[in-house]
């Protein structure tokens, strides 16, 4: 047996929960999509048309920050 064939595959996809004022919606997202591609997502599902003036913003263990568009 190869060393190949024991490395573990990573998954294509992972779940986000996006929380707002009105609903809680969760979405399956690719590995590969940029900041940019959830933020769409979520601008079409909600039916936003001023997307200027909105981000996403995301909490790891009590520390909040803006999620970068640019980035994976």
């Amino acid at each position: 047996m190869s060393i190949l064939g024991l490395k573990k595959k990573q998954p294509k996809t992972f779940k986000v929960k996006v929380i707002t004022m009105d609903a809680e919606m969760e979405f399956s997202c690719e590995v590969k999509w940029k900041g940019k591609d959830l933020f769409d997502l979520v601008c079409r599902t909600v039916g936003l048309r001023e997307t200027w003036f909105f981000g996403l913003r995301y909490t790891v263990k009590d520390t909040h920050a803006w999620l970068k568009l640019e980035n994976k």
